[in-house]
């Protein structure tokens, strides 16, 4: 199944075959400009600027490593590479195509914003099973000797170091990044398929922000409410993540890399509410205490190693993550159309999942804004 199919455009927009598209030139050289500067904003603006467009950046927040604590997903986010997304196979395919190059960058003893562990998932249900058994490392419950559950190679991340990462290669292209509010004014034109800022072609992922920009969409904020603790572990060890897809709700327990190299957090996580748009601080540490109970004596037998290491002295704090979901479930990759032509490229929907399916999801992305939308998932 290709991409494009999955769109399901009736024809290809004019501005690709007259403006990007030039078969003897297979990439033609554009200015693009890219509204966000989350994983999916920072990512295209890089990958683009490596295709040889000229790329500029604009967001509500400047990306700037002194900057990065403003930005929601840069401390809140758990941080966790696992197989994920419900059953939508557009997500599906992205985290898998993805997956090859985060484990390569796990597994680098080097690099130290994203770390190899094991993850460990209650799960029974057949068809996640067969989905998950694709994996790395993946250990049957039977071979576990853990009744209900499985294992798989994973990868722990730190979203604020890896958003400094992205801010260092901006800087090496040499990219243009401002801070930058739209405009009434800027959100009808992107409404009506108008790139900004002089660009041929504007990229926007621009996640919750997208709800004032498109409405249409029916995006809406999913919360979810974490706790942060400090943690150690042996040297040579790998930390044991726990996702519980069994329970009344989601549980899961992550080993994080710290913002120090060499140290760790443990995330637990598991509230998600769909339009829920706030929460208070003392409800959410509510919330997290909750979820250590529950955790603990649902899940100390998955990995007690692990389990030994949450311990309540070591609660940091709480911390709200509010993300932008599809309704359907499925990630929005749509050329919006302005009689026949449409210069601007939407890129939302992934239920907030940004880090993770990165790579193939912008490549793809990509692909649509250079007209080669048919590689196949």
């Amino acid at each position: 199944m290709s991409l494009r199919r999955c769109l399901n455009p009736s024809e290809t927009p004019a501005f690709l075959r007259d403006v990007l598209l030039d078969r003897n030139d297979a990439r033609k050289v554009v200015s693009i400009s890219v509204i966000g500067a989350g994983p999916l904003g920072l990512q295209s603006a890089i990958e683009a600027a490596q295709r040889g467009h000229n790329v500029q950046v604009a967001s509500d927040v400047v990306p700037d490593s002194l900057e990065l604590t403003k930005l929601v997903t840069a401390g809140n986010a758990a941080g966790y590479g696992g197989p994920f997304g419900g059953k939508d196979p557009l997500i599906r395919g992205f985290v898998e195509q993805s997956w090859p190059r985060w484990m390569e960058l796990a597994r680098d003893t080097e690099y130290g914003p994203v770390r190899e562990i094991k993850a460990r998932i209650m799960t029974i249900d057949p068809e996640f099973l067969s989905y998950i058994s694709r994996f790395d490392g993946y250990k049957s419950s039977t071979e576990l000797g853990i009744e209900g559950c499985i294992e798989i190679d994973a990868f722990a991340f730190n979203p604020r170091a890896l958003l400094v990462e992205w801010v260092h290669f901006l800087r090496e292209k040499n990219i243009t990044a401002r801070q930058h509010t739209l405009t009434g004014e800027e959100m009808q034109s992107l409404r009506n398929g108008e790139s900004l800022f002089g660009s041929d072609v504007t990229i926007e992922c621009a996640g919750l922000r997208a709800r004032d920009i498109h409405p249409e969409l029916k995006l809406q904020p999913i919360r979810g409410v974490l706790g942060h603790f400090s943690a150690s572990f042996e040297p040579g060890v790998t930390p044991i993540s726990i996702m519980d897809e069994e329970g009344a709700d989601l549980l899961y327990l992550i080993p994080r890399p710290g913002n120090t190299p060499g140290t760790w957090d443990l995330i637990l996580g598991g509230t998600f509410d769909v339009g829920v748009g706030t929460c208070s601080k003392v409800a959410a540490e509510e919330i997290v205490f909750e979820k250590l109970l529950r955790t603990k004596a649902r899940l100390s037998h998955v990995a007690p190693e692990t389990m030994d290491a949450l311990q309540l002295p070591k609660f940091k704090e709480a911390s709200v993550d509010f993300r932008p979901s599809n309704l359907n479930g499925s990630p929005i990759f749509e050329h919006l159309q302005s009689s026949e032509r449409s210069h601007v490229l939407v890129v939302n929907g992934a239920r907030g999942q940004g880090f993770v399916p990165v790579f193939a999801l912008v490549e793809h992305a990509l692909n649509l804004v250079e007209g080669f939308g048919n590689s196949a998932i």
